[in-house]
């Protein structure tokens, strides 16, 4: 178990790693990093002492290890733009993209899970096709596309809730909806499938052979044991829905990490582009590691096969 999460661990590191070396190249791909911050009326002095600062001069291994150095100290780059650390300008988004990702959360987990087990109980019914419908519409149409009906509709035509922007909890539910129709879909398809092949094996026939009351062999027994790779989606789902957001924020005017991204892409501002890749990346890496150690503990069988 031990040597399982180790290995984990290690796995984890190397590809923090990695994605930090495809930054490092991407930012060099156009060039002279240095030319690109500072524009073409750029001032001699400034972009010498830019040069200084990236190692722009030194051997490219040496460029790295200066490159990893800062990351691990916490220094993602200075946005040019804003005049401050790009991982402060990162930081300052988060809990608006953490309260988005959330709720969209919430709202899948609130769907999903329900509909997907009265569509396993309710084989080849109605509720089941229903489900089918709600999974294959929900995983068909893209995130965007799904804001922009929301918002001509629900926020333009009906005028029920605000269509943008970040006020109280009335500005939340369309950004929420949107974000979290995608997963809601995954995770109730992903249900039904598991709580059918709980529902026809062995040990749930015996239960009801042996009188076991029907809510009883559903919640106790047939939920429990087909939580086990919802739980898995469910974990990578979370970190799905923080890059996500970046579409959301967009149309939504909601002021997270997404909407910071995407302006400073079209403002060429690249230590908060930088900055915004490097955490959620890491955000995602955590989210697979904590999701692994999560199954090993719930289902035993996983935990044998992993000595």
């Amino acid at each position: 178990m031990q040597r399982y999460l180790l290995g984990r661990l290690v796995q984890s590191i190397f590809t923090i790693l990695f994605v930090l070396l495809v930054v490092f190249v991407i930012v060099r791909l156009k060039g002279d990093p240095a030319a690109v911050m500072l524009g073409e009326n750029r001032d001699p002095e400034t972009y010498a002492a830019v040069r200084r600062s990236l190692h722009l001069d030194d051997p490219i291994h040496v460029q790295f290890g200066a490159f990893l150095g800062k990351v691990f100290r916490g220094d993602l780059g200075y946005s040019w733009y804003q005049r401050r650390p790009a991982l402060e300008v990162m930081l300052e988004r988060f809990p608006a993209t953490l309260q988005l990702a959330g709720a969209a959360f919430f709202f899948s987990l609130l769907l999903a899970i329900p509909l997907g087990v009265v569509a396993a109980i309710k084989r080849d019914t109605i509720y089941d096709r229903g489900l089918k419908i709600f999974a294959l519409l929900g995983q068909a149409m893209p995130t965007f596309w799904v804001g922009l009906l929301l918002i001509v509709f629900v926020a333009g035509y009906l005028g029920l809730l605000p269509a943008g922007g970040r006020g109280g909890p009335s500005h939340l539910i369309l950004p929420a909806i949107a974000l979290g129709w995608f997963p809601a879909a995954a995770i109730a398809r992903l249900t039904r499938s598991a709580m059918l092949d709980v529902l026809d094996s062995d040990f749930i026939k015996m239960a009801r052979v042996k009188g076991v009351p029907e809510q009883m062999v559903i919640w106790k027994h047939a939920v429990k044991n087909a939580a086990i790779p919802v739980v898995t989606l469910m974990g990578l789902q979370i970190a799905g829905l923080l890059s996500g957001a970046v579409v959301t924020e967009q149309v939504f005017a909601w002021p997270g990490v997404g909407w910071i991204t995407i302006q400073s892409i079209f403002g060429r501002d690249f230590p908060v582009v930088q900055a915004a890749v490097i955490l959620l990346a890491a955000i995602h890496i955590a989210a697979n590691l904590v999701v692994d150690i999560v199954y090993v503990y719930l289902d035993p069988r996983v935990r044998y096969l992993r000595r």
